[in-house]
């Protein structure tokens, strides 16, 4: 939530895209010379995932953290979910769900700005 607040995920790009998601989070992608890079950068913070629960599923929509290696951390890479995926359900920690414009997700690119990101409800207090 914080770094939502501070505008970190401003600027940067999208840096990994599938059938079933889209990825972003890693402010490298800032620095259009290292696109080999993409994906293994993040804001140096660790976030524990331990709150990882089977009640919430990776359906279109969700929005979880990404991590690579120790599954009990993550940084700042976060997905959107463009289908679902239950084969992941209990791997990964969802932490929202888009609550509109999700067919924008299905039109995004590696390499498209993220121009801004928001949060809804409770969360945003």
């Amino acid at each position: 939530l914080g770094l939502v607040q501070k505008s970190f995920y401003r600027g940067q790009r999208i840096h990994r895209v599938t059938q079933s998601l889209v990825q972003f989070g890693d402010p490298g992608t800032r620095n259009m010379r290292n696109q080999a890079g993409w994906g293994t950068g993040g804001a140096g913070l660790r976030v524990g995932v331990s709150e990882i629960t089977p009640a919430m599923k990776h359906v279109r929509g969700a929005v979880g953290f990404a991590y690579a290696g120790d599954a009990k951390w993550a940084d700042s890479q976060i997905y959107i979910m463009k289908a679902a995926m239950p084969g992941i359900d209990g791997q990964y920690s969802i932490l929202g769900r888009v609550t509109s414009g999700i067919a924008v997700a299905d039109k995004l690119e590696i390499g498209d700005v993220i121009k801004n990101v928001t949060l809804k409800g409770a969360a945003a207090k």
